[in-house]
């Protein structure tokens, strides 16, 4: 299909979706990010609607000055034994950290770093406070664990799930109050006010009501929620002033920061946060992920066709077996799944007033 023209088709390129995902579905909101810079809105507080809008409004007015600096805060943990958290922090702080280029260094951000043993629940409240060397930052970045609730339990899920697993957490033990981030752990005397978040982690952004990787032997659905959900983590970011969250739906897997073949690829993860750094809107800075998305389809579908000749080759050739075509396949798969499965919460159009931080 041809890109989008607002001009000539009078549908503006930013869209909000308003409105929970039993209503209004994670795959109608990903089929309209292909085209669309799209974002969703929903609060299970009404009052909330209220509030995010009435700071959004206020942070665009000439007369607002923001609180936040020129700075993004990175949040990073990488839990004693764990081999997923070993990779994430190896290959985001890496890169983020790197002297030679530090996130943020080309557009004159500062940067506050809490790689590893510093990604402690307590700081993550002073990051959402402001109490930072370079002062409240307009962007900051979680990678973390995410916690994933039994649907048994739908009260304790819809408050819990998505919540950050901190650097207290020790693998192979249940999450506690004191080792998870929740909506409730967002402080009343936050400064979000003008920020954007993107939060790497499991159900981040929110929960379909079924397993998107697993299945019944019978192929049916494996179910994980009683409905499909936002999760209340940026709910809570959102109602105490956050302009936007880039989050994610479902598990997340590694492939944001690496290939197939493991190799790093931090810039996917990266470039969102640099063109948000540049004054460029929500949308059109998550709008890399969505191409990484399509990037992903089509090297899936080169996949598949090698998979398919390779089992056409098995048929003919008798029992010897190449494996690596299939196993290739569903790599690819998972991986493409996994880069359509980010999404904006809050409104897309929305923009840092790089000129306005000091």
């Amino acid at each position: 299909t041809a890109p989008v023209d607002p001009y000539q088709g009078g549908v503006p390129y930013y869209l909000l979706i308003v409105g929970s995902p039993d209503r209004s579905s994670f795959e109608f909101q990903a089929l309209l990010k292909m085209q669309w810079a799209v974002g969703r809105l929903y609060f299970d507080d009404l009052e909330d609607y209220g509030r995010y809008a009435q700071a959004v409004v206020a942070y665009e007015s000439a007369a607002f000055q923001p609180v936040q600096r020129k700075s993004a805060a990175v949040w990073v943990t990488r839990n004693s034994g764990d081999l997923a958290t070993a990779m994430l922090s190896g290959a985001i702080c890496q890169d983020f950290l790197a002297s030679s280029n530090q996130l943020g260094s080309r557009v004159q951000f500062n940067l506050d770093a809490f790689p590893n043993e510093k990604a402690t629940k307590a700081q993550l409240i002073e990051i959402l406070r402001g109490n930072l060397p370079g002062g409240p930052p307009a962007v900051f970045f979680t990678g973390s664990h995410g916690c994933d609730y039994s649907g048994s339990d739908p009260d304790r899920q819809r408050r819990m799930q998505g919540s950050l697993v901190t650097q207290e957490w020790i693998p192979k033990t249940p999450a506690s109050d004191a080792n998870q981030f929740s909506a409730d752990d967002v402080p009343s005397d936050a400064r979000l006010q003008g920020s954007v978040g993107f939060l790497f982690a499991c159900y981040s952004g929110g929960c379909p009501a079924s397993n998107s990787y697993s299945f019944n032997k019978d192929g049916s659905p494996i179910p994980i929620a009683p409905s499909p959900m936002i999760s209340r983590l940026p709910q809570a970011l959102l109602s105490h002033g956050a302009l936007a969250v880039i989050a994610h739906v479902d598990m997340a897997f590694p492939y944001a920061f690496q290939d197939v073949n493991g190799t790093p690829q931090v810039q996917a993860v990266r470039t969102p946060l640099e063109l948000l750094m540049r004054g460029n809107r929500t949308g059109f800075a998550a709008d890399s992920l969505s191409r990484m998305w399509s990037s992903l389809s089509a090297q899936r579908d080169l996949a598949f066709a090698a998979s398919n000749a390779a089992n056409a080759a098995n048929a003919a050739n008798g029992p010897a077996q190449n494996t690596s075509a299939p196993n290739q396949l569903a790599q690819f798969t998972i991986a493409r799944d996994d880069a359509r499965n980010y999404i904006v919460l809050g409104d897309p159009a929305t923009k840092l007033r790089i000129a306005d931080l000091k």
